[in-house]
């Protein structure tokens, strides 16, 4: 099983926002230009919407399963334990639990920072559609288990709450930057075609667009 990694730290949401949106721009751009005249801006908007809206990942907690397995536990650092070395790795017998959380949404988002955070971010393995969280203990207590897990969980949906709030922003001007976007296109494409059909002379065969 990989090792956890630390979450939402790994980019700026604001700067990851920013290259999504700068993309959408650029495909604008780069459509094709007979398509971007033959179709409506309402339709287009559409397309492009649809395209570059963000899905925050959210939590699936009715479908949280658990594992356990025996495994061995470093204790060099664990409290009542008396090393004479504690340079040395001390491995114990011991049971690791592993929580497997699925949820629906980007996957990358999970390593995003976003602008509301606190400096104690949640660890877990990032994997398609899941998560996972793990606990290697060396005695057996369900209830202290449990409640690591449940504050583990909480701290990972208050982040995604704070992720969600930048998204939806975004979100909510896909559609206004891609219409303003597009009609500047079209607009382009049109006094194109229009000065084109003036210049008295048949244009070459493939010519007028992308």
């Amino acid at each position: 099983m990989g090792e956890s990694t630390i979450l939402f730290s790994q980019a700026d949401l604001s700067s990851v926002l920013y290259g999504h949106e700068q993309k959408m721009l650029k495909e604008i751009d780069a459509f094709d230009g007979r398509r971007m005249l033959d179709e409506s801006v309402e339709s287009l908007c559409d397309h492009f919407e649809k395209e570059y809206r963000i899905e925050v990942p959210t939590i699936d907690e009715a479908g949280i399963t658990f594992d356990q397995q025996e495994t061995k536990v470093d204790v060099r650092r664990t409290p009542n334990r008396v090393l004479y070395d504690t340079r040395r790795t001390t491995h114990v017998p011991g049971t690791l639990f592993t929580f497997f959380v699925p949820y629906k949404g980007e996957q990358e988002l999970f390593k995003c920072r976003p602008s509301a955070y606190n400096h104690n971010p949640p660890h877990a393995r990032v994997k398609p559609g899941e998560l996972e969280l793990a606990y290697a203990v060396t005695e057996q207590n369900s209830a202290s288990i449990r409640a690591q897990f449940d504050r583990d969980l909480a701290q990972i949906r208050q982040w995604l709450a704070w992720v969600a709030n930048d998204v939806e922003q975004f979100n909510g001007t896909v559609r206004a930057k891609a219409r303003a976007r597009v009609e500047a296109r079209k607009r382009r494409l049109e006094n194109d075609r229009d000065t084109a059909s003036g210049i008295g002379f048949p244009p070459r065969r493939g010519a007028g667009g992308r």
